[in-house]
C-alpha cells in the first residue's frame, strides 16, 4: 500500500482553573495519515465501527489518548495508542475515533 503522509494538528485538552473550564489547545503538528479500521483492530476495541480509524504517524513525541487530531479537515479523538521504537525509527499507531457533533 503506497500513502503520503500529511501534516496533522495536535490539540490536547487543558484545564483553565480560574475560569474553572476545559478547552482543546493546539500543541504541535505531526505528518502522518488516517485510514479505516481493520478486522483484527476491532477485535480489541470497543464502538462503532462506522466512526472509529486507525491514525499512522512517523513523530509520537507528544501525541496521548484524548488528544484531538485535525487531519483533511476531519477532526478525530486518539482512543488507544502503539508506539514502536527500534532501528533508530519510530512510529505511533493509534485507533482514532471521529466524533457525531
Amino acid at each position: 500500500m503506497k500513502f503520503a503522509f500529511r501534516k496533522m494538528l495536535v490539540y490536547r485538552l487543558v484545564s483553565d482553573s480560574n475560569k474553572k473550564t476545559e478547552e482543546y489547545k493546539r500543541i504541535r503538528d505531526i505528518n502522518g495519515a488516517v485510514f479505516p479500521i481493520k478486522a483484527e483492530d476491532l477485535m480489541m476495541s470497543e464502538g462503532n465501527p462506522a466512526e472509529m480509524y486507525k491514525l499512522f504517524a512517523n513523530d509520537y513525541s507528544d501525541v496521548k489518548a484524548t488528544d484531538k487530531i485535525e487531519y483533511d479537515g476531519e477532526v478525530y479523538i486518539v482512543s488507544k495508542l502503539r508506539k514502536y521504537r527500534g532501528g533508530g525509527l519510530a512510529r505511533l499507531e493509534a485507533i482514532i475515533i471521529k466524533p457525531n457533533n
